[in-house]
């Protein structure tokens, strides 16, 4: 077994390339993402496209989100419940 280390300079889909020494190769699809970036440290656009969608997310409820965004649009408010209940749980659990 090999590990290695990679580290990107931008977010998208590469794909990765392994070589033996012998030629035989094999290909791998790698998809980068932000995982979390400071909102000072977005682009114009960037904040821009973050800020509407959580406009959306607080302003329009579940039932209507997934008529118009589809059937997997979950509101703020399914996000808050499901913290909150995770939260409740794990303390419930040290009782």
């Amino acid at each position: 077994m090999l590990t290695f280390t990679v580290i990107p300079e931008k977010c998208g889909k590469f794909t990765l390339t392994l070589t033996t020494q012998d030629g035989k190769q094999q290909y791998e699809t790698v998809y980068v993402k932000y995982v979390r970036r400071e909102l000072d440290l977005l682009t114009d656009e960037d904040r821009e496209i973050f800020l509407d969608a959580m406009f959306v997310l607080w302003n329009v409820s579940t039932v209507d989100g997934q008529v118009m965004y589809g059937e997997k649009y979950k509101s703020a408010y399914y996000f808050t419940q499901v913290s909150n209940t995770l939260t409740y749980s794990r303390w419930q659990a040290t009782l």
